[in-house]
């Protein structure tokens, strides 16, 4: 009997396209990465978003940024008393720079821990993006070997088919015995066609996700040495401290509990030192001053701000802390969901696996036994039909493999979203 390593053929197909196929698809993982990544709305939007923090944060970075204004003042006087002059103008320009705050800090470092957070969502975005591709093409790959596998397959069923219709026409055989062999290619036939249909699913499956199409799906795929790499990841090394560590949508989280946090402090700022000035210019000229001259009412001085007590202030920082509790419960809950996750996940990876081995297992056995009969038909112990139901239920078998393999795929690839990695680039 031959060895479980070598019975079955489709591995060493596999090895063998991958091999020649290497580089057969123009359109590869990254080009079409590359391609939703550009159409999505999502994306953009996320990018303006970025643009937007990153405004911010430089408000509060350069907090001592002079203000300055212009105000002109044009006043005529009126009353039982007209003043002495009836009439006055200034053009005011105040300067105003602040100095430092007690509250500067907390609003720099807010106002960054929101930007990294922007920064995260935008990378974490073309992540999903980059996996839903991913997923697809490898799905795509993985059935087009099954589909190849059975292309043998099918030319060994239709010539026992017509074996056996040859005999069964001469008398030799049964016609209830061609029957039997025409029904199980027309079950195969049917198989194959389910299985080429869900590929054009797929196609349309990751247009809706990702708005990328194409006219050619046969130039477009993952390649083979990819497809190969991906199956044999193991997630079940991975550990929950792995994902706590590099999960982008908690590493989000944290980012913006510590932007809740230093708002919070920074919600009512006690003191404020500020550098002030105020230079008033004559317009038109009066008995007393030309136009153009400077008033003596002018000044630059220091202003230093300390709040004794506001109801209103308090108040909202409380609020603030309060909203900030609550929201560490909330991160809380998102560690646990991402380490029954990643449980879950390990526990149908390693479920799928064990399936996988078994089923190996009984294609080895099964080819075998196509062998075998294959020879006892030299001496008359069995017909065609026999050999067909042999081949159908190869087949059937390198369904179910297919199926556990596309499912890996969903595990393996889920995993790579709670750990917020990539896989490789073409």
């Amino acid at each position: 009997m031959r060895s479980s390593k070598t019975c079955f053929f489709g591995i060493f197909l596999l090895m063998l396209i991958s091999q020649v196929q290497a580089n057969m698809y123009p359109i590869d993982l990254n080009a079409v990465y590359q391609s939703a990544l550009s159409s999505s709305n999502e994306y953009r939007a996320l990018e303006k978003e970025v643009q937007s923090a990153t405004a911010l944060a430089d408000i509060e970075s350069q907090y001592y940024t002079p203000k300055a204004t212009l105000t002109g003042e044009w006043n005529q006087y009126y009353g039982s008393e007209t003043p002495d002059p009836s009439r006055s103008d200034a053009l005011k320009f105040n300067v105003d720079m602040k100095l430092w705050g007690t509250g500067v800090a907390d609003k720099i470092s807010a106002a960054n821990s929101n930007l990294e957070a922007s920064r995260l969502v935008v990378n974490s975005e073309a992540l999903s993006v980059y996996h839903t591709v991913l997923r697809y093409l490898a799905k795509i790959e993985r059935t087009r070997f099954y589909l190849i596998d059975n292309e043998i397959i099918e030319q060994r069923l239709k010539d026992y088919v017509e074996k056996q219709r040859t005999a069964s026409n001469e008398g030799i055989a049964s016609l209830s015995s061609l029957k039997e062999a025409e029904l199980e290619l027309s079950r195969f036939k049917d198989s194959i066609a389910r299985i080429k249909a869900s590929i054009d699913q797929m196609f349309r499956s990751l247009r809706e996700d990702t708005n990328y199409q194409t006219d050619t799906p046969a130039n477009v795929g993952l390649n083979p040495n990819l497809l190969e790499q991906l199956l044999s990841v193991n997630i079940a090394d991975i550990t929950e401290a792995d994902i706590k560590k590099s999960n982008m949508e908690l590493r989000n989280r944290n980012l913006l509990l510590d932007y809740q946090l230093k708002t919070a402090s920074a919600q009512r700022e006690r003191l404020v030192v500020s550098l002030v000035n105020e230079t008033q210019f004559e317009v038109y000229g009066s008995d007393e001053w030309r136009a153009g001259d400077i008033k003596t009412d002018s000044y630059i001085g220091l202003k230093a701000t300390y709040d004794l007590f506001s109801y209103q202030n308090d108040q909202s920082q409380k609020s603030a802390y309060y909203l900030y509790d609550a929201e560490m419960e909330r991160v809380y809950l998102l560690q646990v969901q991402l380490s029954s996750q990643l449980n879950s996940l390990q526990k149908d990876f390693l479920d799928i696996k064990d399936k996988r081995m078994s089923l190996m297992e009984q294609i080895t056995l099964n080819e075998d036994l196509v062998s075998t009969q294959e020879k006892e038909l030299l001496i008359d112990k069995l017909e065609y039909v026999d050999i067909v139901k042999s081949l159908s239920g190869l087949s059937a078998s390198y369904g179910t493999l297919l199926n556990y393999d596309l499912s890996l795929i969903d595990a393996i690839v889920d995993t790579m979203a709670l750990q917020s990695t990539q896989f490789l680039n073409e």
